[in-house]
């Protein structure tokens, strides 16, 4: 889980989860995955003064678990207007220990990325007044 905020133009405070899905027909001792995390959206964001923190419950909380299968959380997640998605690369190091693995993962957040939203009425006017 991770708690992802916007805070410029607009503002925005909610939970994502990173998946990773890694295939290793003969088990791993060691995996190493680098990427990027960043912002998807499926729609704009509408802009409001007030952060918005439409999706900031934990989609692992007690009561959703019992209802739902991981699949199932998983699908939930990904309707979301707005998600967090993990690029990604792996590097799989198979022989070592049967017992033990070690997963390492590096998650980089861009500096910049572009957010869409629709502006405000005070933000529309001033390209009214010039």
């Amino acid at each position: 889980m991770l708690d992802y905020q916007l805070k410029e133009m607009v503002k925005v405070d909610m939970m994502g989860m990173l998946s990773l899905d890694i295939d290793t027909p003969n088990g791993a001792a060691k995996v190493i995955v680098d990427g990027d995390l960043v912002l998807k959206q499926t729609g704009p964001i509408v802009f409001d003064s007030n952060k918005r923190t439409i999706y900031k419950d934990n989609p692992f909380d007690v009561n959703l678990i019992s209802k739902h299968s991981m699949t199932e959380l998983l699908e939930l997640y990904h309707e979301r207007t707005e998600t967090i998605e993990f690029n990604y690369e792996y590097l799989i190091q198979p022989i070592g220990n049967p017992y033990k693995a070690v997963i390492q993962i590096y998650a980089h957040v861009p500096v910049q990325q572009e957010v869409k939203y629709v502006p405000g009425i005070l933000e529309t006017l001033k390209f009214a007044w010039v």
